[in-house]
Parts: C-alpha cells; sequence; structure tokens
C-alpha cells in the first residue's frame, strides 16, 4: 500500500493496528521506541501531516481528521480501532475517534500522550497576531531573536508571502544552508500554520470510547504556557484511565524516551492490550 502520509513504524506480524496521529507541525519519529517495544503486540502506523506530504490545506482539525479517516480505512476498512495521540496529536486522534463512531465503527481504545499544550502554539492564547505563535515557535526551538520583525503588519500579508520571508531571515542568519533546506522549513511551518489556526477553533468533543490518558511532565518555565486542552469529565462516555506523570529525572521530559520509556510500555500493554 502506497499512501503518502502512512508510515509503518516497526515490522510486527500481529493482527492489531494501531494508529498514531502526527502533532501539530508534523511528525510521528515520537512512537518510534514504543513501537519498537509494542512489536509483538500490535503494528504500529505513523499518520504524517497531510499538508506536508500530500499538499493538503485544512482549516478544522475536523477536516484534518477526515483525511486521516479516509486512509485508516484503507488499512483497516472496519473496526476495532486504537488510536495513539503524542502532545498536540490529542485533539486530531479524539476528533477522529469520533467520525469512526459516527461511522458505525468501534473504537477500543484512544491512547494520549499529555494533558498540556502550548497556549500560544495551540492559538488559546488570547490577543495575539496571527503569525506571533511562529516567533514563539522559532524563537524556542531554534533561540533565535525576532523582535526586530514587525509582527503585527504581518497580518495584512498573504500566508505563503509571510513564511517565505521568515525562511528568507533564517537564510540570511545561517540556519538554513540551500534550497533543499528552505523548502523543508516553508513546509514546517505552513504545517505549523495550519494546525495552529484549526486549533484555535476547535473544541473537544466527548468520544464514546475510553480514553486513556498517560500524563507528561511539564517544566516549570513552561508553566505560565502549559494549559488544559480538555476537561477529564468531559472526555468520554467510557472508561478513562489515568496514568499521572513519573516523577522528573533532571532534563527528562518526554514519556515515549528514556528514562521513562520502559514505564509507559509496561502502561499501554497493561491498559491498551
Amino acid at each position: 500500500m502506497n499512501h503518502p502520509t502512512l508510515i509503518a513504524l516497526n515490522q510486527s506480524q500481529a493482527k492489531q493496528n494501531v494508529f498514531c496521529l502526527h502533532t501539530g507541525g508534523g511528525g510521528v519519529d515520537f512512537y518510534q521506541h514504543v513501537a519498537e517495544r509494542l512489536v509483538s503486540d500490535a503494528k504500529l502506523f505513523g499518520l504524517e501531516d497531510p499538508s506536508i506530504y500530500d499538499n493538503y490545506q485544512y482549516r478544522s482539525i475536523p477536516e484534518l481528521a477526515q483525511y486521516h479517516f479516509d486512509t485508516i480505512k484503507e488499512v483497516q476498512p472496519r473496526g476495532p480501532y486504537i488510536l495513539f495521540g503524542y502532545c498536540s496529536a490529542g485533539p486530531i486522534a479524539l476528533e477522529l475517534a469520533n467520525q469512526l463512531s459516527i461511522a458505525g465503527e468501534q473504537v477500543s481504545k484512544v491512547v494520549l500522550f499529555g494533558s498540556q499544550l502550548d497556549a500560544i502554539m495551540t492559538g488559546k492564547a488570547e490577543n495575539l497576531s496571527e503569525f506571533y505563535f511562529l516567533k514563539h515557535h522559532l524563537s524556542n526551538k531554534y533561540q533565535l531573536d525576532l523582535n526586530a520583525l514587525n509582527w503585527a503588519e504581518f497580518d495584512n500579508r498573504p500566508r505563503d508571502v509571510v513564511i517565505a520571508h521568515l525562511v528568507s531571515v533564517m537564510t540570511e542568519l545561517g540556519m538554513i544552508k540551500d534550497e533543499s533546506q528552505q523548502q523543508i522549513a516553508y513546509s514546517l511551518m505552513q504545517s505549523l500554520y495550519f494546525y495552529h489556526h484549526a486549533s484555535r477553533r476547535h473544541k473537544v468533543i466527548k468520544v464514546d470510547c475510553d480514553v486513556v490518558l498517560l500524563d507528561r511532565y511539564v517544566p516549570p518555565s513552561q508553566l505560565h504556557l502549559a494549559k488544559p486542552w480538555f476537561e477529564k469529565e468531559q472526555l468520554t462516555s467510557k472508561e478513562l484511565s489515568y496514568v499521572p506523570a513519573p516523577e522528573f529525572v533532571a532534563q527528562h521530559t518526554d514519556i515515549l524516551q528514556p528514562p521513562y520509556l520502559d514505564n509507559t510500555v509496561q502502561n499501554i500493554k497493561s491498559l491498551v492490550f
């Protein structure tokens, strides 16, 4: 099967499939270590961001979920389905679960990794310009000082013009070396744009399936931006299994990576399979 957004994350011979949703801005590599540890339990498939890999532009989380709905149906025509949603993939996974349920399919589990998201990146912070979230992202990820740019003025320009300008600035600063890297940077920022503006309008709707929530540690330096993206009592009409964030180990916050990986895999095995 050849689909531009479908990635096999392990080489399992198991009958059970698990579909792992991409985060805002793309990426399913977060699941790789877990996929390797679950090879005896399930085949894990990554569902990548179609705005990067299939030139698909979406305006809402339901529209994005519908794209993934069609992909999943090609792989596994009938349920029950298991969905994984890491960090900002959580809202996509829940919306996809609702669409599958409406279509008469059974979703046995939605597994969420993390209960809080960056309020600026998800569009939940107030009174920000249309592109300010990109300043926030680039400053945090690459330590770029972009304060000299007129972010309010960008609101009057088309999306492609603003993103092309930001790519040009990063090239001048030496962050981008060649045309290939320019194309990648453009695609990633466009993906972030679509997710940001889709998620700022999105409200989570209660799902009709079991939900497993494995929480993540949020560093104190990010607490002022990290906001819960749902209310637990409004998450599901079925069973919610909640696992608190593990005890913090210096400089490590990702529960899908060592030193938390073994514990996370054990929780998945006991609560999902």
